[in-house]
């Protein structure tokens, strides 16, 4: 499914769950609403280990 980029569904918590309504593409208003939070600390990072004997 594409979904429009001014619907409230795409930064929703909720939009994979959500059963409120089929059409998740026009979405401008709703009381269930969260907008989910999207920090940089959420990411992972992978380091090289320093083996340095």
């Amino acid at each position: 499914m594409v979904f429009n980029n001014n619907s409230l569904c795409n930064t929703c918590i909720y939009r994979v769950d959500c059963s409120l309504t089929s059409n998740k593409n026009a979405i401008w208003s709703c009381s269930e609403y969260e907008k989910k939070d999207v920090l940089e600390t959420d990411s992972t990072s992978i380091l090289k280990p320093d083996f340095s004997f």
